[in-house]
């Protein structure tokens, strides 16, 4: 039970993050930024199997209080975490800041190429990229900052719950 109040908690403030301060402060970021360096972090930290059981319900909560209408962005986030899943079994980055910069890389390639699907889809691929590749070093700094910050969030929530677990497990009734 604590632990499902540890994760409510970490998929409360993983919210708050991404609608009261990435959506207000980086408007020309189109997408859910909390939610894909989430996505990378779980992967790295637990494997795919374990971050898509995690994943699921913080993109349902995402789309069931997010505004507007539903898009196909959680399907590409589950993809992309799947594909960052399948390279890092592959590449082996033991240095935290030689890895942070990879994935945030990775992060920033996934935007862009969505941000490209999302004008085509919708009849205006360049007016969509112009706004995104005219701040690219910008959003470059802005994902590297939030992915610091939220791996440190997320590393110490899981710390707590691995905890919790461990401590669960050794209890003798």
């Amino acid at each position: 039970m604590k632990i499902a109040f540890y994760y409510g908690i970490l998929f409360l403030f993983l919210l708050v993050l991404q609608f009261s301060f990435l959506n207000i402060l980086f408007s020309f970021i189109s997408i859910p930024l909390v939610l894909l360096i989430a996505g990378v972090i779980w992967t790295l930290r637990l494997g795919f199997h374990q971050a898509l059981w995690l994943l699921i319900p913080l993109l349902f909560f995402h789309d069931l209080l997010g505004p507007g209408k539903l898009e196909i962005f959680s399907v590409l986030v589950i993809f992309f975490v799947y594909v960052v899943s399948f390279l890092s079994r592959r590449v082996l980055l033991e240095s935290v800041f030689l890895s942070t910069m990879v994935y945030s890389f990775f992060i920033y390639l996934s935007i862009i190429l969505y941000t490209f699907a999302l004008g085509w889809y919708r009849g205006d691929m360049w007016g969509y990229a112009a706004v995104i590749l005219s701040q690219s070093f910008g959003l470059l700094l802005v994902i590297i900052g939030s992915f610091w910050f939220i791996r440190g969030v997320i590393l110490r929530f899981q710390k707590k719950i691995d905890q919790l677990r461990s401590d669960s497990a050794l209890m003798i009734r």
